[in-house]
């Protein structure tokens, strides 16, 4: 067979191949859908350079896809430097002696011109310390940051003015990471009059003076500063439409309102450390559409951080809230008693998922026992139920030994609320995860005992012996 023949007849395969006969717009969007992370970072063995080394038309298709290069993450690091290096070549890169971050300019400016005026997501990675070489690096990402739809900025503080006096008239998600003083300010302040997402970490207050948007769209706020921030009950006060809110709460100032309103907001996270006094901010949060619900205390072990059931029960009922989600970590008491805690669960009659963990404390306050728990968690009568919809739990925490409940407490609960050939009721909800972790305070001869599983009408209760190994036992739940 000739050379010519061999040509055709190759040719003619790849006309009937069914990879060659997918239409450019589908071709399109499974390009698309094989991006696998809200910032690329350049990599020839991903999208989006991946398809071009494939074949000329898969190039082609790539680069006249501008959604594959609306996407970025660059960074300051030696590690990124290679990176880049690798997958764009070495000889694409600048020779001045500050030809690190040179490199990620190069890739953003490739990346910004592929995406043909299209919004961009950046992340930007800046940990070294601005100096007066870096001044026409500044100006170029500042250039870019206007075509931000979402920006996260993870930036040394000196990086920070070059932010002063922007206009981003697309930017929807903002996130902003650097270890500042809530005294600085910019110079002219950042205008981002269609934000909807904001992200404050470590400093915060000073983003309030220099950062121009509408509080009133708000519909997500991130929160976490490092230190005291007197203005966190001031902004949740303004911010009317948020949806999801987490805040690192320290104090409420005395001087602010007693009610604050949040109408839409369906999921709220707490983080408390130190000497924080968590109660105060829940009396005072009127959330009637709240479904989750999360206490994370970030708690160190000498940590004096204070939150408790009924201030939780309070907001619950002053807000009329049907809660989805409650997941509360703790290390002072939760609960004064047992009926203390029973209440808690009368207040969320539609809770599917419930995750309490003690660090480093118990669940009551007095002594109690354990056992009426899980009584009261076992399966009733219909209109009996406590916590009906309940389809995940997990509940760990320290306790004395001889306040533990009895293994059968435990599994007689569990198997009346897995669903089995004797308990099956299409009108119920019954359990698809558990876990139930009890650690004993010496002395006692046992350390620690876990339920859990759920896999195949079996539980695994593992027993740990305290100077001993673990004992696993199966046990049947569902009868």
């Amino acid at each position: 067979m000739d050379t010519s023949t061999r040509d055709v007849l190759g040719a003619d395969l790849r006309a009937q191949s069914f990879i060659h006969r997918l239409p450019v717009e589908l071709l399109s969007a499974i390009f698309i859908l094989c991006l696998d992370s809200t910032f690329i970072r350049p990599d020839r063995r991903k999208v989006p350079l991946l398809p071009s080394q494939v074949c000329s038309r898969w190039r082609t298709c790539a680069l006249d896809t501008p959604r594959l290069w609306s996407s970025l993450s660059i960074a300051d690091t030696a590690e990124e430097h290679k990176h880049t290096a690798f997958n764009i070549g070495y000889s694409r890169l600048p020779r001045q002696s500050n030809g690190r971050f040179g490199s990620q300019l190069i890739i953003l400016k490739i990346w910004a011109t592929r995406s043909r005026g299209l919004p961009l997501s950046l992340s930007v990675h800046l940990a070294s310390k601005y100096s007066e070489q870096d001044q026409a690096h500044s100006q170029v990402l500042s250039s870019y940051f206007i075509r931000a739809q979402v920006l996260h900025l993870h930036l040394d503080s000196t990086w920070l003015p070059m932010l002063s006096g922007i206009t981003c008239g697309v930017l929807e998600e903002l996130s902003v990471e650097s270890r500042t003083s809530d005294s600085f300010s910019l110079d002219h302040p950042l205008h981002a009059p269609h934000l909807l997402r904001l992200h404050l970490h470590y400093a915060t207050e000073w983003a309030l003076g220099s950062f121009v948007f509408s509080h009133s769209r708000l519909t997500e706020l991130i929160w976490h500063p490092t230190w005291e921030s007197e203005r966190l009950i001031e902004m949740l006060a303004s911010c009317g439409s948020l949806t999801h809110c987490s805040v690192a709460y320290r104090e409420y100032p005395e001087s602010q309102p007693s009610t604050v309103s949040l109408p839409s907001l369906e999921q709220l996270e707490v983080f408390g450390d130190h000497t924080n006094d968590i109660r105060p901010l829940l009396r005072s949060l009127d959330v009637p559409r709240l479904e989750k619900l999360k206490f994370n205390m970030r708690l160190p072990y000498e940590s004096e951080a204070r939150l408790d059931a009924h201030s939780i029960r309070f907001m619950l009922y002053r807000s009329s809230c049907q809660l989805r989600h409650l997941e509360v970590q703790f290390k002072s008491p939760l609960c004064t008693d047992a009926t203390d805690f029973l209440a808690l669960l009368e207040a969320v009659p539609c809770i599917e998922v419930l995750r309490l963990e003690g660090r480093y404390g118990k669940l009551y306050e007095a002594p109690s026992d354990l056992k009426q728990i899980f009584q009261a968690l076992k399966y009733a009568p219909p209109r009996k139920r406590l916590v009906p919809y309940l389809s995940e739990i997990y509940i760990s925490f320290p306790c004395k030994y001889n306040e533990f409940p009895s293994n059968l407490d435990v599994e007689t609960m569990l198997s009346s609320r897995v669903a089995g050939e004797d308990n099956a009721d299409e009108e119920s909800t019954y359990l698809w995860s558990a876990t139930i972790s009890l650690s004993a305070l010496q002395p006692s001869p046992i350390a620690s005992i876990t339920w859990h599983g759920l896999n195949d009408g079996l539980i695994y209760r593992d027993t740990l012996v305290r100077g001993r190994e673990v004992y696993t036992d199966k046990v049947v739940v569902i009868l």
